[in-house]
């Protein structure tokens, strides 16, 4: 079931950067073909989120972690140059 989840909302995520591309890259399109675009996204949306929800929820209950929206952050630390007078104040 997972895997069939995965692949709806991969396809539907196809579906949608395609949607947005074919609406950017076609200015003869009336604004009634664009309202009408832009309503079949809003619905696809609206059932994306439903099948992410439902594979995060279906993750959840195998104890996987959810998948990350964005890749992760390494961990990054601030090295702070530390100058002579400073370390003699710290160590008074």
């Amino acid at each position: 079931m997972a895997d069939e989840l995965r692949e709806d909302v991969q396809a539907l995520g196809n579906w949608l950067r395609d949607a947005w591309r074919f609406l950017a890259s076609n200015p003869s399109l009336t604004a009634f073909e664009r309202r009408e675009l832009r309503n079949s996204m809003k619905q696809v949306e609206s059932t994306l989120r439903v099948a992410i929800s439902k594979l995060a929820a279906e993750n959840a209950r195998r104890g996987q972690p959810p998948a990350p929206d964005r890749p992760l952050m390494p961990n990054f630390r601030v090295l702070v140059p530390v100058n002579a007078k400073h370390a003699q104040d710290v160590a008074a």
